[in-house]
């Protein structure tokens, strides 16, 4: 099954989901930005800095008694400096670099590559801070100097390069029928599970839920032979031969380990292939 998911968002111009055209300059850089290196002989980034993700607490009081408790707590953004040098052979080529650095770090969004544990770790970012990018140039800087950009990816979790993609080996004609997914990563992520209908029956309702947390989402209404139902967490929709359709519950997300996934199904007489792939995602 080859769905790359994102490639027509703003995200994904990286071309990392599906790598079958020749990578562009740059993007072969041990830290690229939209496509743009910034380790190499003209650009050294010398000092990359990696925020835990911000923990957005939403505290309440317990009323006439001592202490609090959390009413919600959730993960909001991770900020990511780099530091370094841009050289150029002359002053005009230095500041020619300078001018691309701005261009190239202004796009809304860019995936950042940067090396961690002997491979790379993928953020979604957009670079905040441009205009005191170079603050530290000084009069002597003629053929180098010093920059410092702060990014901020608002999916606060690292991910791999490209998605783990799990096919459940025989076709679904049981309900329930309970499957097993693994997230490598060491935070959630969100899934996105394709269900194609091969044979509709009598179906009328779908539960798909993740048994490990709890998460649990219904669909009901009329289908026919061939329908796909694609639950996209990451995206935020669930939708049937790519429209969009109403359902109730929560989209679910796939915890760090083994998950548990379960189909539920009202109605006889049905087939129905099923794939969940994600991104392995890290704090």
């Amino acid at each position: 099954m080859s769905v790359y998911q994102l490639d027509s968002a703003r995200l994904d111009t990286a071309l990392w989901d599906g790598l079958s055209p020749s990578p562009p300059s740059g993007s072969t850089d041990e830290i690229v930005f939209n496509n743009y290196g910034l380790q190499n002989a003209n650009i050294r980034t010398r000092f990359v800095k990696v925020s835990a993700p911000t923990l957005d607490l939403q505290k309440r009081a317990y009323p006439r008694a001592q202490g609090g408790y959390a009413e919600t707590a959730y993960w909001r953004e991770t900020h990511i400096v780099l530091r370094g040098t841009v050289k150029g052979s002359s002053r005009t080529d230095m500041e020619s670099r300078m001018d691309a650095m701005r261009q190239n770090l202004s796009v809304f969004g860019g995936v950042l590559k940067i090396p961690w544990a002997g491979s790379y770790r993928y953020y979604e970012c957009y670079a905040i801070g441009l205009d005191r990018m170079f603050q530290e140039r000084d009069h002597f800087h003629m053929t180098m100097c010093p920059f410092e950009v702060e990014l901020v990816a608002l999916q606060p979790f690292g991910r791999d390069q490209i998605r783990t993609s799990t096919d459940v080996p025989t076709p679904v004609t049981a309900s329930p029928t309970v499957m097993g997914f693994t997230n490598a990563g060491t935070a959630e992520a969100d899934s996105i599970a394709y269900l194609t209908l091969v044979t509709a029956g009598t179906v009328s309702q779908i539960t798909w839920e993740n048994s490990t947390n709890g998460d649990k989402l219904i669909i009901s209404g009329s289908f026919t032979n061939g329908d796909q139902i694609v639950i996209d967490g990451e995206n935020k929709r669930v939708t049937k031969n790519g429209s969009d359709i109403d359902y109730t519950g929560i989209l679910p997300k796939i915890i760090s380990g083994l998950n548990s996934f379960k189909i539920t199904l009202t109605g006889s007489g049905y087939s129905i292939a099923v794939t969940e792939v994600h991104y392995s995602r890290y704090f």
